[in-house]
């Protein structure tokens, strides 16, 4: 093969390659390559939505949770302080009785 043979092979795949129809194939591809990445993301973003809202529901549940604990505590302190009340008293009462006899 000589040079000019080897030039004129390089120049018709040069030609090949930036004609109209591959210009046309790699414009198509690039769009394709593009709509799956876009699927891709949309996949993503439905994932990330789903996931914000079992985040925000369990926020809630907590939330309500928190409130309903917090509402038997405070029960709880009224109850103990009632208790802290009827020993004081039954004590002095144990003590009166007992000086009595």
């Amino acid at each position: 093969m000589t040079e000019i043979d080897i030039y004129t092979i390089v120049g018709s795949v040069v030609a090949a390659l930036s004609s109209t129809k591959a210009w046309e194939y790699w414009r198509s591809r690039s769009a394709a390559k593009r709509k799956d990445d876009n699927l891709y993301r949309d996949d993503l973003r439905t994932e990330v939505a789903n996931l914000r809202e079992k985040l925000s529901s369990a926020h809630d549940r907590r939330d309500l949770e928190y409130r309903e604990l917090n509402a038997q505590i405070q029960e709880l302190i009224r109850q103990v302080s009632e208790l802290k009340t009827q020993v004081l008293f039954l004590e002095q009462e144990n003590q009166h009785l007992k000086q009595a006899n």
